[in-house]
């Protein structure tokens, strides 16, 4: 017997499945700030999973961790 389960990423408003957005927004000459965020296309609920700062610093680049884990409707 097969029992079908639930989509893992799902609106806590209105149950539909959420789309993963990834957005960039150029901060600076040689820094941008990479968003990840869960939206719902019925209800518009939003959920920022992580934002990321992004420099380059000569021949290297830089990864710092911006924000994490907080929700917006």
């Amino acid at each position: 017997m097969h029992q079908l389960k639930k989509a893992i990423n799902t609106c806590p408003k209105c149950g539909s499945t959420l789309v993963l957005a990834i957005e960039t927004n150029k901060y600076r000459s040689r820094e941008a700030v990479v968003t990840y965020t869960y939206l719902c296309p019925v209800c518009r609920y939003k959920n920022i999973v992580e934002q990321v700062t992004v420099k380059a610093d000569g021949d290297k680049i830089l990864v710092a961790k911006f924000k994490s884990s907080s929700a917006k409707s």
